[in-house]
Parts: C-alpha cells; structure tokens; sequence
C-alpha cells in the first residue's frame, strides 16, 4: 500500500521548485537593476561589483530551470534529463555559496537558500529513484 500519491507528489514538488526558483530570479534581479545595495542581504557589502551583468546572466539561467520544473511538473514520465540537470545544477549552486560564505563573501541568508536548493536536489535525486523503478 503506497502511503502517498506519488505522480500528485511529484506535481507538487516541482510546482513548488519551479515557483522557488522563478521568485529567487525575478527579485535578485529586480534588487540588481532598482536597489543594488538590497543584495547585502546575500553578498557581503565589500563584494557587490558595480557591473550587475554577472547577477543578471546567472538570474536568467536560475529563471530558465524554474521554467524546466515547471514543464517537469506538468508531466513526470518525461523530461528526466531536465531533472538530473537539476540535481546536478542545485549541488552545485549549494557548493558554491558554501564555499563564498566559508571565506566571507556570501551571507547566513545566502547559504539558506543554498540549503534549500540541496534539499530540493535531494528531494529530487529521491523523486528521480521513484520514477525509474516504478
């Protein structure tokens, strides 16, 4: 006996990561074009460059894979590229604010949401399993 709805399960999860990232984007970017000086909520002070071109390239790529676990959402017997992408793409991420919060660069906030976004790759990986034995 299954205790969860799994395809409604796996909707939900992808929805919700599809939403997260989209957010994240839309106002990282936002803080980058209209109150530059809101990113020390997740980049120390001292390290916020002028040019916001590098925020913005790498906001857009953080858009694209919400786009992705959306499309994910809409059908889970197809798109499995997209979510090892995810996995791959989410630890990477987390990795990454881990190191630039280790040398002081990133902040708490920052690395929370890294966490989360390794929670996700989790939840994925997890998801990913479920899909291909079932």
């Amino acid at each position: 006996m299954k205790i969860i709805d799994r395809p409604s399960y796996h909707r939900r999860l992808f929805f919700i990561a599809a939403i997260w990232n989209i957010a994240i984007a839309i106002t990282l970017t936002s803080f980058s074009l209209f109150w530059k000086q809101a990113l020390s909520i997740v980049i120390d002070p001292a390290f916020i460059p002028d040019s916001m071109f590098w925020l913005q390239l790498f906001m857009n790529l953080v858009f694209c894979f919400g786009l992705g676990y959306y499309w994910v959402s809409q059908d889970h017997f197809k798109n499995h590229a997209v979510i090892v992408m995810a996995i791959i793409g989410k630890t990477i991420v987390f990795l990454i604010i881990s190191y630039y919060l280790a040398i002081g660069h990133a902040t708490i906030l920052a690395f929370l949401i890294g966490l989360c976004d390794f929670i996700f790759a989790g939840l994925f990986v997890e998801d990913l399993i479920e899909i291909r034995s079932g």
